[in-house]
């Protein structure tokens, strides 16, 4: 894994694919104890861009939601969603939906772990936007 191109969030790992974001693959690894799942689809970069501004808010205000969806004409439908209660408590809500069937679980966690993960989303925005064919989506 590229540390510059991966973020971490209890049982949650997405990582950048390749070196290309025409348009950006991400894929993701959720651990749930109960039950684990990978999968991977692309994102528009500005999407991806637009879910770290809704983190900073979360971080920020411990409320709200920061949710990251894909592109609606490629392939499995991978919604991340992590919301938060005000008080400190964020829940981690994950699903998928294959042609062939569809998974939903989510974790709790709590806001001491936002800032580290936060960090991470910060790097890869950072490095989408350095990309060469970055400026293809403005």
């Amino acid at each position: 894994m590229d540390d510059e191109k991966t973020a971490h969030l209890g049982g949650l790992t997405f990582e950048i694919m390749g070196d290309s974001v025409d348009p950006l693959l991400i894929a993701f690894q959720v651990d749930m104890n109960w039950a684990k799942v990978s999968a991977d689809t692309w994102f528009h970069p500005g999407d991806f861009s637009a879910f770290v501004d809704d983190l900073i808010s979360l971080n920020e205000s411990l409320a709200g939601e920061a949710m990251l969806a894909p592109m609606p004409q490629f392939g499995d439908e991978i919604v991340l969603r992590l919301s938060g209660n005000g008080s400190g408590k964020i829940r981690v809500s994950f699903a998928v939906k294959y042609d062939s069937g569809k998974f939903d679980g989510f974790f709790g966690t709590d806001q001491s772990y936002l800032p580290s993960f936060l960090i991470s989303c910060k790097i890869i925005r950072n490095w989408v936007i350095e990309q060469p064919d970055y400026l293809d989506y403005l």
